[in-house]
């Protein structure tokens, strides 16, 4: 990575140096996601865009812990989108507006998107809305 190659095609191979490591430990942290193996000293692309971990002598680590069960962000939003658009009543759709996804892109601030429009005891009885939106 820090040598400027850049990953191209299925069996590319980048030599990481311990900064690069670092780096990107502390992005999958983040992302909730395990650090790379202990030993990795270079990534492979495989076929289906996969970053596979090495070792020095190019053996293939295992793949960095949680990697089945990320989720991309946007996903999230737009569960989130859904479920407040279930409570009041309306569809993702008249929620729309840019102002609106902006203020309930988790899902505290959707909570408190919620709270505020409609109130505490109809922020409750939206729970109506939630069943109706996911079991009927």
């Amino acid at each position: 990575m820090s040598n400027g190659a850049q990953l191209q095609t299925p069996g590319d191979r980048i030599d990481l140096t311990q900064d690069d490591i670092e780096h990107i430990n502390a992005v999958l942290t983040a992302e909730g996601r395990g650090a790379l193996p202990e030993g990795t000293t270079a990534l492979e692309i495989t076929s289906d865009e996969v970053a596979r971990p090495l070792d020095s002598a190019g053996n293939q680590l295992g793949s960095p812990a949680a990697s089945d069960t990320f989720q991309a962000r946007n996903a999230v939003i737009d569960e989130i989108v859904e479920v407040v658009a279930a409570c009041l009543g309306t569809t993702p759709a008249g929620l729309s507006l840019q102002g609106v996804l902006e203020q309930i892109n988790t899902w505290q601030k959707a909570a408190k998107f919620v709270l505020r429009r409609i109130g505490l005891f109809a922020a409750i009885s939206c729970g109506g809305g939630i069943f109706a939106h996911y079991l009927l």
